[in-house]
């Protein structure tokens, strides 16, 4: 009853549209604070979808190590060295997505907008070309990421909270 109010007044009230597309945003993250839970599901779904595309772009050879010693040892063997920390796509997306949490895979391990898929990296000159595209979005993709962490995991606590509830 009180979620259908807040639509109505979204669709029917005198809105701006920032305020509706506020409005919109609460309504699909918390529920409007009714259902706050409803945020879960949205952080599970972009820390698996960074697991999977970061695993991939590990594997393609786009996340490199952020190190000087370390990242000239993967460009060679396509490995970090065995002193470096492991890579861990979970691990990763979870530290990236989630507002101050360090979990110190970021540190070390970063998609490198420089790389092609076949782990060679282009020249600071060279004009950008299709080859280097896949990095370019996933480093895109990591910085959506980050601002939908900043986003959505606040609005978990304030729904949990009663903070946003319009009551």
């Amino acid at each position: 009853m009180r979620i259908a109010k807040e639509i109505a007044l979204r669709n029917f009230g005198h809105l701006s549209r920032l305020q509706r597309a506020w409005s919109m945003m609460l309504q699909v993250t918390i529920g409007f604070g009714y259902r706050p839970l409803r945020a879960l599901w949205w952080i599970g779904a972009f820390v698996l979808l960074g697991t999977i595309l970061f695993e991939w772009g590990y594997h393609a050879g786009l996340v490199t190590p952020t190190e000087e010693g370390a990242y000239k040892t993967f460009v060679k063997t396509g490995d970090a060295p065995p002193h470096y920390p492991s890579f861990n796509p979970f691990v990763y997306s979870l530290e990236n997505f989630l507002p101050v949490v360090v979990l110190y895979q970021d540190q070390y391990w970063r998609p490198n907008a420089r790389h092609t898929i076949r782990r060679k990296m282009r020249r600071v000159n060279d004009r950008l070309d299709g080859s280097s595209r896949p990095s370019r979005l996933l480093r895109s993709y990591l910085w959506l990421h980050i601002l939908a962490g900043w986003m959505i995991t606040p609005l978990l606590f304030a729904g949990l909270s009663g903070l946003v509830r319009p009551d």
